[in-house]
C-alpha cells in the first residue's frame, strides 16, 4: 500500500514521491532512535553536576528516582484508606497537595546555602511526591 510521506519525516527527496508504508515506518523509527539517544546524551553530566552541587555520591543521587519506588506502597496505603472512607474527589485532592508541597519544599531546597541541607531538603521535598503519586495514579483503576 502506498502513502504521501508526512513532512514531519524531514526528508525532502521523499516528500513528493509515494513511498511504501514500511519505509515511512522506518523513517519514523531512525527520527525516534535518534531523538532518544540524543535526550541521553543531553542528560548524562546531569548527575556529575548534581553530585558536585551537593557534595554527595552517585548512590545519593539515584536514592532520588529509588524514593519513588521505595514509598509507593505506603502511598498505595494511604491513597487506598482516603479512596474508602473519603473518596475519589479529596484523594485527588490530597495527591495535589502533596505535590504542591513538594514543588514548593524542592525549590527551597534548591536555594539552600548549604550543600547537605540543600540534598536533604530536595529528598524529603522528593518523599512527599513519591507519597502523593499513588493518591493520582490509583485513582484511574478504583473508577
Amino acid at each position: 500500500m502506498l502513502i504521501q510521506c508526512t513532512l514531519w519525516l524531514h526528508t525532502p527527496d521523499l516528500c513528493n514521491n509515494l513511498v511504501s508504508r514500511g519505509t515511512v515506518y522506518k523513517l519514523a523509527l531512525k527520527k525516534l532512535t535518534r531523538l532518544s539517544y540524543n535526550l541521553i546524551i543531553l542528560f548524562l553530566n546531569r548527575r556529575a553536576i548534581a553530585m558536585d552541587t551537593y557534595g554527595v555520591d552517585s548512590n545519593a543521587i539515584n536514592m532520588f528516582s529509588l524514593v519513588f519506588a521505595i514509598f509507593y506502597i505506603p502511598g498505595s496505603i494511604i491513597s487506598i484508606t482516603l479512596y474508602t472512607s473519603y473518596g475519589i474527589s479529596s484523594c485527588v485532592i490530597a495527591g495535589a497537595i502533596f505535590n504542591f508541597l513538594s514543588v514548593w519544599i524542592r525549590c527551597f531546597g534548591a536555594f539552600s546555602f548549604d550543600p547537605t541541607t540543600a540534598y536533604n531538603v530536595m529528598l524529603f521535598g522528593q518523599i512527599l511526591a513519591a507519597l502523593g503519586q499513588p493518591c493520582l495514579l490509583n485513582a484511574s483503576p478504583r473508577y
